[in-house]
């Protein structure tokens, strides 16, 4: 279990073979949102509104059900966004790791020196512009009971980190005392091979507009 700190991987971006990590703990927030996208929601109050008026022959099977007038049918499909949110602060005077150690005392672009805050700038914005940081997993979250053991005494309950895609980050620094951090991250599921899947989908695309440039006058 994770319970003082969360840990963000990066698999190697290009000039280095060691995996990035960035540990945050001090002050540290984090913002559990998950907002569903049902395939049928408050349109499902139409489907109440169709059975008072619909003949009884096709109301039958329900005809005995009680509708509230603001009440509507739901169907989750599984869609939507899983969102965590990470909130801490950095001071000069931390220690732990903040890229791929290869820092020896004087900071590279690769690997934050302790106590060099514009380095730590430098070295997080550097991993995450250089990775891609989608449905090929090469971001992972360490947090509370999602986490394989790396960087705690045993693995939390759900055994492995979150794979997750960094929609956005925000580092600000106000002195020279500490810098502000905030991850925004979506949870993602991995594809094995996720360029042979942007492949299929732009052929897809392709081939949608390739149909509609049939229906397109030639002006």
């Amino acid at each position: 279990m994770l319970t003082d700190r969360v840990v963000l991987e990066i698999d190697p971006i290009s000039g280095t073979d060691e995996m990035g990590v960035f540990v945050l703990s001090t002050d540290l927030e984090t913002t559990d949102e998950l907002d569903r996208s049902y395939v049928l929601a408050e349109r499902g109050q139409y489907v109440t509104e169709a059975f008072d008026i619909a003949p009884n022959a096709l109301t039958d099977p329900v005809s005995s059900s009680d509708f509230g007038r603001r009440e509507g049918y739901h169907i989750d499909g599984g869609a939507g966004t899983d969102s965590i949110t990470v909130s801490a602060t950095r001071g000069a005077e931390e220690t732990t790791q903040w890229g791929d150690g290869s820092a020896d005392g004087e900071s590279t672009q690769y690997d934050a020196a302790s106590g060099d805050l514009d380095a730590q700038v430098d070295v997080l914005r550097h991993w995450l512009n250089e990775t891609r940081s989608d449905s090929g997993g090469q971001t992972r979250l360490h947090i509370r009971g999602h986490t394989d053991g790396t960087y705690s005494d045993s693995a939390g309950p759900f055994g492995e980190p979150i794979t997750v895609a960094v929609q956005g980050h925000t580092i600000s620094k106000e002195d020279h005392a500490e810098i502000s951090i905030t991850l925004t991250l979506v949870r993602t599921a991995t594809v094995p091979n996720v360029d042979d899947a942007l492949d299929d989908v732009q052929d897809a695309v392709d081939e949608v507009v390739a149909e509609l440039g049939e229906y397109t006058p030639d002006w």
